[in-house]
């Protein structure tokens, strides 16, 4: 299947088993998921490919979250669509946690990692610091990654 197949629509109230059972499946952070802020990547039959939110939060920062591919549809492109479709649309900078993996996906749409947690907003020096602790006691955890992406005005 090409992108050019692809179909990334906001997310209607029928989607919203849908979103649900990704959060579980995929094992999502379930906090603030909410189907209005989602987005789905589909096939042009219907059939569901992924989805993502932005997920504001109550210091006035925006985080691109609980992106998910179906495994068997990953490596073509969907999760990019799904990013620059947010890129795109944005209306402010973003924000966004992922795994330290996945640090190079995000740096190729403009993103970059922010290290030092005083440069954070208050939510994302929480869960950064969190995460990262528990990594002390479980090695074999791989490291959370905190990204931001500036909103440039053209």
């Amino acid at each position: 299947m090409s992108t050019t197949e692809l179909r990334i629509r906001p997310a209607k109230k029928e989607d919203q088993k849908f979103i649900r059972k990704i959060i579980r499946r995929a094992r999502l952070n379930p906090l603030g998921v909410h189907w209005p802020t989602f987005v789905i990547a589909q096939k042009p039959n219907g059939d569901f490919l992924g989805c993502a939110q932005i997920k504001d939060h109550r210091d006035g920062c925006s985080e691109l979250a609980s992106l998910y591919v179906d495994p068997a549809h990953r490596g073509r492109g969907i999760a990019a669509a799904i990013i620059r479709y947010f890129l795109s649309q944005a209306q402010s900078d973003l924000w966004l946690t992922c795994r330290s993996g996945l640090v190079p996906l995000y740096q190729s749409f403009g993103f970059v990692e922010i290290g030092d947690p005083s440069r954070m907003p208050a939510y994302f020096r929480r869960v950064w610091r969190l995460f990262n602790g528990l990594t002390r006691w479980s090695p074999q955890l791989e490291r959370l990654a905190v990204m931001w992406w500036k909103k440039t005005v053209v």
